[in-house]
C-alpha cells in the first residue's frame, strides 16, 4: 500500500530541504576572492602608472595603450585555476580511498577547518549507499541493520578458523528468513527497486 509519492516521502522532503539550503561561500572561495581583488588593484595601478610615465618620457598613445595592456595582462595569474583544481582533486582522491564521497571540490578545503563531521552510520551521504535499518512487517517492527548475506559470510569465515574461531560473536539478524511474510516483503522491496513507470 503507497501512502506517500514523489516530494511527500521522507527521501522527497529531504531533496527538498538539500536543495532549499542557502549556498555560502566556501573559506576557499572568499580567499580566491580576495587574492583576485588584490591582483586586480595591482595590475591596473600598475598599468595606469606606467600609462602616464610613458607619456611624461614622450612615447606615441598607442605604445604607451599597448604597454599599459601588457603589464595588466601580465599579473594575470593563468596558472592559478589548474593549481587549485588539481591540488583538489588529488584530496578528493584520497579521501575516495577512505570511501569519503566528494560531491563539490571546494568542500574538500573547508573539511579542513572543521572539528566535527555529523553523518548517517547507513552510508547514505558518505558512501552513497542506502541501506533498510528497520522494517514494520506483521503488525512489528524489526531491526534490520544485520545484513543476512554479511552474517553467513561472517559465519563461514570464524568456521574456517576451526578452534580459533568464535561463532558467538557474529551479529546474529533479529528477523526470521523462513517467515512468508517477511520473504514476501523483501521480494515485493527488491522487484520495486528496479521498477520503472512507463507511460
Amino acid at each position: 500500500m503507497v501512502f506517500k509519492t514523489g516530494d511527500s516521502t521522507v527521501i522527497g522532503r529531504i531533496a527538498g530541504l538539500a536543495s532549499s539550503a542557502d549556498a555560502h561561500s566556501t573559506t576557499l572561495a572568499i580567499e580566491i576572492e580576495k587574492f583576485i581583488y588584490i591582483i586586480s588593484a595591482i595590475a591596473i595601478t600598475l598599468g595606469v602608472v606606467f600609462f602616464c610615465a610613458g607619456f611624461a618620457v614622450g612615447y606615441p598613445v598607442i605604445t604607451n595603450i599597448v604597454f599599459a595592456i601588457g603589464i595588466i595582462v601580465a599579473n594575470v595569474p593563468e596558472g592559478l585555476l589548474a593549481t587549485v583544481t588539481v591540488a583538489l582533486a588529488l584530496t578528493a582522491r584520497r579521501m575516495a580511498t577512505k570511501f569519503v564521497l566528494v560531491k563539490n571540490l571546494e568542500s574538500v578545503e573547508t573539511l579542513g577547518s572543521t572539528s566535527c563531521i555529523c553523518s548517517d552510520k547507513t552510508g547514505t551521504l558518505t558512501q552513497n549507499r542506502m541501506t533498510v535499518s528497520n522494517i514494520f512487517v506483521n503488525g512489528q517492527i524489526l531491526d534490520a541493520s544485520t545484513n543476512y548475506e554479511i552474517y553467513q559470510r561472517l559465519l563461514e569465515l570464524e568456521a574456517a578458523k576451526g578452534d580459533k574461531g568464535n561463532v558467538k560473536n557474529v551479529p546474529v539478524p533479529k528477523y526470521d528468513t523462513n517467515d512468508a511474510t517477511f520473504r514476501t516483503l523483501v521480494e515485493t522491496i527488491a522487484l520495486a527497486t528496479v521498477s520503472f513507470f512507463s507511460y
